[in-house]
């Protein structure tokens, strides 16, 4: 027996086609095939493909490999991955492939993810985010017909049910946002800090100009109009802190300025 008084599971190997998955509104998984064995108290390969959002496909690979278990996920619709979650962002289209690696059983997940081409029309804690840093341009188009982003990339580790992200960023032509922290999926908690840019584009062109555009806008991936932010707490209603003071300073002061948003977060340890 366990711990916990109960008798361990024994080792299971599951195939199923399932025609038509559901568990809640819009959530669900259609003309699905998935494989999983389990052994040993854990789940030592997975595989799951089907359909999803209006006809999106979504593959998933969780299988042993030479350094430990591999995961894989690829989805061509990132609007319906995050519709199948308790996620309150609404996304439209968008590509997303999510890379891991577990290197032994008491190791975090860690890997990285990426994103493009979608549309973000719902972000409640971004909305108060650049509602703070008055930049109501943005908000408006957020909450109407949402905000065109080319890229959302960076990096993470899961373990314990805390996904703690880093290096993480998001732009478009209207906006970059980049961000660290952690978000407790078990306490429902966030602890984040980054830097929003509004016009990216226009920073990034400026950003180009021989020798002086590396000192207006402080270096690659920086832009010269930007406000730093800080989010703590629920996730449904975090304390929100900005330093407008950021949005008018070039790259180099904003530093000075700054919440702390260009410390790496801590990544779990084995």
């Amino acid at each position: 027996a366990s711990d916990n008084g109960t008798e361990p599971l024994p080792a299971i190997d599951i195939r199923a086609r399932i025609r038509d998955l559901r568990w809640g509104e819009e959530r669900r998984l259609r003309d699905a095939t998935m494989t999983v064995k389990y052994d040993d108290h854990l789940i030592q390969a997975m595989t799951v493909d089907g359909r999803l959002g209006s006809d999106g496909a979504l593959g998933i690979r969780y299988l042993p490999g030479p350094d430990g278990q591999v995961l894989r996920v690829s989805a061509d619709d990132f609007g319906a991955i995050l519709g199948m979650s308790p996620s309150r962002s609404r996304v439209q289209g968008g590509a997303l492939v999510v890379r891991g690696l577990r290197k032994n059983p008491a190791a975090p997940l860690e890997g990285s993810f990426y994103a493009s081409n979608f549309t973000l029309s719902q972000a409640p804690i971004l909305a108060r985010v650049l509602q703070v840093a008055s930049l109501a341009g943005i908000v408006d188009a957020l909450s109407k017909k949402g905000l065109v982003f080319e890229a959302f990339e960076g990096k993470y580790a899961y373990q314990d049910g805390r996904i703690t992200f880093g290096k993480a960023s998001a732009y478009g032509s209207s906006i970059g946002v980049s961000g660290n922290g952690v978000i407790d999926l078990v306490k429902d908690t966030a602890d984040a800090s980054g830097t929003v840019v509004p016009a990216y584009s226009l920073n990034r062109v400026l950003g180009k100009i021989p020798v002086i555009g590396s000192l207006l806008t402080g270096g690659e991936n920086e832009g010269i109009f930007a406000a730093t932010y800080k989010v703590e707490g629920p996730i449904e209603d975090p304390k929100i802190q900005v330093n407008p003071l950021s949005a008018l300073a070039p790259g180099f002061l904003r530093n000075l300025f700054g919440l702390g948003a260009t410390k790496e977060p801590t990544l779990p340890k084995p």
